[in-house]
C-alpha cells in the first residue's frame, strides 16, 4: 500500500491509472478546501483469461486484373468471399453508389455493418489518392501534421462495392502485381474494421491512438497500430487484459465503436473481436505507459529475432545453416548477458555463431578485451570488439 500526499486532480489520476468510478463519484463530492486522502493498492496483475476471440484462415493472393481477364473480377480472396466477416460487403448493404455517390434508391440500415481499411501512406505515396475513389477517406493527422505529411499519414478510408459488384481499392489490397498501384498484396499497407458505427466515430476513436502522450518525459509518441504485424502482435499482448481491450476497442456501456479488427500477415488472415468483458470493466487510459513501452520492447526484439533467424545469419553463414532454433537460443543468452542494442546485439549473436554457442569461450574473449581496453568500452564497441577477435582467430 502507498499513499498519495500531495493533493491530485482527478483528471490526472485518470490519465495515469485509467477511470474509476468510485474516484470520480469521490471527486465530485468535494468541497472546496477539502483535501481526502486516498491508500491505492499497487496495479493488479493481469490473469491467465483471454478476454480475445480470435479466428485464423489462410489465403491466396488474387491475380492482377491483367491476369483473370474477366467482366468481374473478385475483389476478395476465395476463402473469404463466403466468409462471415466480410458477408455485408457488397452492393446491396454497402454500395458506393448510395454512400459515397447520392442514390435516392439506398435507403441506409442501421443494422448493416460498415467496413474501413486504416492505410498506411509510408508505404506509398500513391494509397491516399486511391482511397479517395473508394469512399469517405480521411488523414488520421490533424492540423499542421496533416499539411506537412498528407502523403506519409494513416488514413481511413470506406470500403464500398459498386454497382457493377467491384470493389476496386478493396481488390488492390489482396491483389499481387508488379506496380503497387495494381495489387499492394507484397507491401500489405492496411488493417481492416467491421462495425455499425459511422465514419465520424470511427475516426475520432483511432485518432486517440495516433499519438501517445508519455508523462514522465512530457513527450508524444507514434503509435503504428496500423501496421498489420503491430496490430496483431499488440491484441495479443493484451488480450489478458480487460482494460485495454476495452479502451483499444472503444467498449463503454455495453457496446464496442470497433466490433472487429482484421489484419493479414503473408498468407494468414486474423480477425479478432471481444469476448465478454468482466462487469464494471471500464478502458484504460490512452497513453504511453509502462506497459505500452515493454510491448514495443518486446515488439522490436521479436522482429529483431525473425531479422536474424531469416536474413543476416542465413547471409553470414551461407553454408553452415544454423537451425533458427539456434539462433533464438544465442539471442536469448545475448539478452542475458546484458546487451540491448540492436547492432551489439546481431554481432553479439553472430559471434555465438562462429563460436557454436561456446558461451565460455565468448566470456573468456570479453575479459581479454576488457583488459586490452579497459572496463570502459560501451555496449556497441564491445560487440564489434568480439566479433571482430572472432573473425581475425
Amino acid at each position: 500500500m502507498s499513499s498519495q500526499l500531495a493533493p491530485l486532480p482527478a483528471t490526472t489520476w485518470f490519465q495515469r491509472h485509467g477511470y474509476q468510478a468510485t474516484i470520480w463519484a469521490a471527486a465530485q463530492q468535494l468541497k472546496e478546501q477539502e483535501l481526502r486522502f486516498l491508500l491505492v493498492q499497487q496495479e493488479t496483475q493481469q490473469g491467465t483469461q483471454s478476454y480475445l476471440s480470435q479466428e485464423s484462415l489462410t489465403i491466396s493472393p488474387l491475380q492482377s486484373i491483367f491476369e483473370t481477364h474477366s467482366y468481374q473480377p473478385p475483389y476478395l480472396p476465395e476463402a473469404l468471399v463466403n466468409h462471415p466477416f466480410f458477408a455485408q460487403l457488397n452492393s446491396q448493404e454497402n454500395p458506393k453508389e448510395g454512400l459515397v455517390y447520392p442514390n435516392p434508391d439506398f435507403i441506409p440500415n442501421t443494422d448493416s455493418y460498415r467496413y474501413y481499411a486504416v492505410v498506411d501512406g509510408v508505404k506509398s505515396f500513391i494509397l491516399p489518392q486511391l482511397c479517395e475513389r473508394e469512399g469517405q477517406t480521411d488523414s488520421l493527422y490533424k492540423g499542421d501534421l496533416k499539411n506537412r505529411m498528407h502523403t506519409n499519414a494513416p488514413y481511413l478510408t470506406q470500403l464500398t462495392v459498386n454497382d457493377e459488384g467491384i470493389s476496386g481499392f478493396t481488390q488492390i489490397l489482396f491483389t499481387q502485381a508488379e506496380q503497387e498501384w495494381f495489387g499492394c498484396w507484397d507491401i500489405n499497407p492496411a488493417i481492416f474494421i467491421r462495425t455499425k458505427h459511422s465514419f465520424e466515430e470511427v475516426h475520432y476513436h483511432l485518432r486517440k491512438f495516433i499519438h501517445l502522450y508519455k508523462e514522465e518525459t512530457e513527450k508524444w509518441y507514434f503509435f503504428r497500430f496500423y501496421d498489420p504485424q503491430v496490430l496483431v502482435a499488440y491484441l495479443h499482448h493484451i488480450e489478458y487484459d480487460p482494460t485495454r481491450l476495452a479502451a483499444f476497442f472503444g467498449f463503454r456501456n455495453g457496446e464496442c465503436i470497433i466490433e472487429y479488427f482484421a489484419a493479414r500477415i503473408e498468407n494468414r488472415f486474423y480477425i479478432f473481436n471481444l469476448k465478454e468483458l468482466p462487469p464494471e470493466t471500464q478502458p484504460s487510459a490512452v497513453a504511453f505507459d509502462n506497459e505500452m513501452e515493454r510491448f514495443l520492447e518486446e515488439y522490436d526484439k521479436r522482429q529483431l529475432l525473425e531479422k536474424l533467424q531469416t536474413e543476416i545469419i542465413p547471409a553470414e553463414f551461407p553454408e553452415q545453416k544454423i537451425a533458427e532454433a539456434d539462433i533464438d537460443k544465442y539471442f536469448n543468452q545475448t539478452l542475458e548477458l546484458g546487451f540491448k542494442i540492436e547492432g551489439s546485439i546481431t554481432n553479439v549473436v553472430k559471434t555465438l555463431c562462429y563460436l557454436s554457442g561456446d558461451l565460455t569461450k565468448l566470456k573468456r574473449y570479453w575479459l581479454e578485451l576488457e583488459k586490452e581496453y579497459g572496463n570502459d568500452l560501451t555496449e556497441i564497441e564491445l560487440g564489434e570488439l568480439l566479433c571482430e577477435k572472432i573473425n581475425l582467430r
